[in-house]
């Protein structure tokens, strides 16, 4: 978790604040949160529990390693994604609330329990797939920026009777009669508060007592008497749902979720069972639009080890990665992708594939 982490925020079981946040480095490797609500990514998850246990996440929530969490280190705070174990098909959902893990490449720290159930314990580490759930992620993100709009929002505008009375005509002007208003009570929703017009006719006007001038006739006034604050600044989150706060307009529909935590998606504890198939670990060096920067790269790389170029469609252009690979174990993994970014391969991470 990085450092100032540890503020006064939502207690225990209370959903923390929605936190995407600013490029940070640690370790010498930069990281960028972001919105990507189309995140897939495959590589090595890790675990923690017992040593932050009861300590606050990185969007302020008390951490419980029996809950089903995890940490990313640049997807939003809250986000719902589903972890799949490639090596004994088990899936799972969980929830983004803290940032990491900042360790040889690892893409997720899972809480224990999350562990637990993908059967990750024991090994400390397994080959996994993340997919960024993103009618979920949304959900969380409009629910958790509600619940601090709330919190934030401003006391409630004390009320008060409101008293009137007409004033007396000014002396020499003609008596203007009034037009009834319907009584509040019989309107319509679709009434308006002015009233019908009849005939038009011309404006009467009145000679000036000196000067040959025109004025308009008085207009009768109202004495009001108020006392309350202006709306202007308060805060209404009852159009919280299904809007994207990040500028991407309607999420398409009511999401039905209410204002508060306890209506959140949450991750229900279901292992799902999906068919194994064989993967190896990679370390990705670098991508490229060229084939030949490429080709230069893999040679360059030979000599720690086997060298591929592999092709990636990408919308409509064409990538060339440069691996290594495949390596025989996580370990091996985490040597290899250490010596390239000790050699200012910043970007090199570890693939599955």
């Amino acid at each position: 978790m990085p450092p100032g982490a540890e503020t006064a925020l939502p207690g225990a079981g209370a959903m923390g604040e929605y936190k995407i946040g600013k490029p940070y480095n640690v370790r010498g490797i930069w990281y960028y949160p972001k919105v990507d609500y189309d995140y897939r990514e495959t590589g090595i998850a890790s675990w923690y529990g017992p040593g932050f246990h009861g300590k606050r996440t990185a969007n302020g929530e008390i951490y419980d390693q029996m809950e089903l969490t995890a940490a990313h280190r640049t997807l939003p705070m809250p986000s719902m994604v589903r972890v799949t174990n490639l090596e004994n098909g088990r899936s799972l959902l969980v929830r983004i609330n803290d940032r990491g893990p900042f360790s040889n490449g690892r893409i997720i720290d899972l809480s224990y329990r999350a562990a637990q159930l993908l059967d990750v314990v024991a090994a400390g580490t397994a080959k996994v797939a993340v997919e960024n759930l993103g009618q979920q992620s949304r959900q969380l993100a409009a629910i958790a920026q509600g619940l601090e709009a709330a919190r934030n929002a401003p006391d409630a505008v004390p009320t008060v009777a409101v008293d009137s009375a007409p004033l007396e005509p000014v002396a020499g002007s003609s008596q203007v009669t009034q037009i009834a208003q319907p009584p509040i009570g019989d309107r319509t929703a679709g009434d308006s508060i002015r009233p019908k017009r009849g005939p038009v006719r011309p404006a009467r006007r009145h000679r000036a007592a000196a000067g040959g001038g025109h004025s308009s006739p008085p207009v009768p006034r109202t004495r009001t008497l108020l006392a309350s604050r202006s709306l202007a600044m308060a805060t209404d989150t009852s159009d919280v749902n299904g809007w994207d706060f990040e500028g991407q307009g309607r999420l398409g529909g009511n999401t039905g979720a209410r204002l508060d935590s306890e209506s959140a998606p949450r991750p229900d504890g279901t292992v799902t069972q999906l068919a194994v198939r064989p993967t190896n670990i990679f370390i990705q060096a670098g991508s490229f639009l060229r084939r030949d920067y490429a080709a230069r790269l893999s040679i360059r790389l030979s000599v720690l080890g086997q060298t591929r170029v592999t092709e990636a469609q990408v919308d409509d252009r064409m990538f060339f990665r440069v691996r290594l690979g495949p390596v025989v174990s996580v370990a091996e993994a985490d040597r290899l992708l250490d010596v390239l970014q000790t050699k200012g391969f910043a970007d090199a991470r570890v693939v599955v594939d």
